[in-house]
Order: structure tokens, then C-alpha cells, then sequence
């Protein structure tokens, strides 16, 4: 499912990615056969398609495309290909009982989503406090959540032998949910592994 996405502070061009996930959507629409791994990849190859210009790759240079956002007064991505929508922060309604994360619900072309607020999840210490302005919808096999962001700043591409495995300087991430971080000091979060963590399925009382 895909939905309107709108303009979201950033030089990226969010209508050119909205047509770009919707193409994508009728196209999986027509093919019973793929699977959502093959989904998930045309998305990413769209998505990757409006990143800004390339810097010169290397022969068979292995390049992660990112969506790259700030939560927390720091920077951290998402690999495309796991990211279903992005729109400007819907409203929510806050419900009992369920973790901290956890920030409530939201509704999207008529289907409901829990939004995780990063901040707690992750226990980041908030330099100051921001509103949360974004929604990166994510969505895997068997699970799709929304995450919250303060800002999103836009798709970029990075090799992997670039990136380091953590900064002492960066704000603290469970290493479980981290891939690397880039050169500019941006973690990539593994959002396979958010995906595939029971610890996260949230059931309202």
C-alpha cells in the first residue's frame, strides 16, 4: 500500500517519489506471481532513482540507497527497499497499555499502523526537543510499522566499505538494530531485523 506522500522539509522532490512508489504498486499489483522480496527491490530501484547525483563507484562497488532522516538532533537511514511510504506526521491517537515506543496509532489510506517513536525505542538522549514532523512506513513480510522522524533529509547512496561499525561521538544505538555508520556520521538502522523482532509486535488492549 502506498499513499499520498507530501512536502517534507529537504530538497528531495516527494511527488516524483510518490508517482515513482505508485508505478511500483500497480505494477506489483499486475504480477501474482513476485514475491515481496521482488517487490520490495522495484521499490528500492525507485526510490534509488531520484537519489542525488552518484559519486564515482568503483568496479563492482557495493552501494547501500538510503533514506536519511534526523531523530533526536542526529542522523540515521533506512535502507530503501524496506520502506513501503514516507508522508509528513498524520495524526495520532494515543492508546493504554502498550510500551513507551510505542507513540500510538496512525490511519493511512485506510489501514491502521502503530507509529514507534526511535527516540524511546532506542533510548537516544535528546539533545532538544523537536517536533516530529515525518512518517517512514516500513514494512516487511510479516510486519509494517511506522517510525517517527524529526525531519527527513533526503536519499542518498553510500558504499559499504565506507562505513564503520560505530562512533564513540555518535548519540547511542542498540547495536542490535545498527548496520554501520557513514562517513557523515549517519547510523543506518537495520530495518530487516526492527521487521523481524517479536519484541515489537504490539497488541492493544
Amino acid at each position: 500500500m502506498t499513499g499520498d506522500t507530501g512536502a517534507v522539509r529537504g530538497a528531495v522532490d516527494w511527488d516524483a517519489i510518490r508517482a515513482r512508489l505508485e508505478h511500483c504498486r500497480r505494477a506489483s499489483d499486475g504480477a501474482g506471481q513476485e514475491d515481496g522480496a521482488t517487490v520490495l527491490a522495484a521499490r528500492a530501484r525507485a526510490l534509488a532513482a531520484l537519489a542525488a547525483p552518484a559519486q564515482e563507484d568503483g568496479p563492482g562497488e557495493e552501494l547501500l540507497e538510503l533514506l536519511v532522516f534526523r531523530c533526536g538532533g542526529e542522523r540515521y537511514a533506512f535502507e530503501t527497499m524496506h520502506i513501503a511510504h514516507v508522508a509528513p506526521r498524520q495524526p495520532l491517537t494515543r492508546i493504554a497499555g502498550v510500551p513507551n515506543f510505542v507513540a500510538g496509532i496512525v490511519a493511512i489510506e485506510g489501514e491502521v499502523y502503530s507509529a514507534l517513536d526511535l527516540r524511546s525505542l532506542l533510548a537516544l538522549p535528546v539533545r532538544r526537543l523537536v517536533d516530529q514532523e515525518a512518517l517512514i512506513l516500513l514494512r516487511g513480510e510479516h510486519m509494517e510499522f511506522g517510525v517517527l522522524a524529526d525531519e527527513i533529509v533526503g536519499i542518498e547512496r553510500h558504499a559499504t566499505r565506507t562505513l564503520v561499525a560505530t562512533l564513540p561521538t555518535l548519540a547511542a544505538v542498540d547495536q542490535t538494530y545498527l548496520v554501520g555508520i557513514t562517513p557523515d556520521r549517519t547510523a543506518i538502522l537495520d530495518a530487516r531485523r526492527l521487521l523481524g523482532d517479536a519484541a515489537l509486535v504490539v497488541d492493544a488492549p
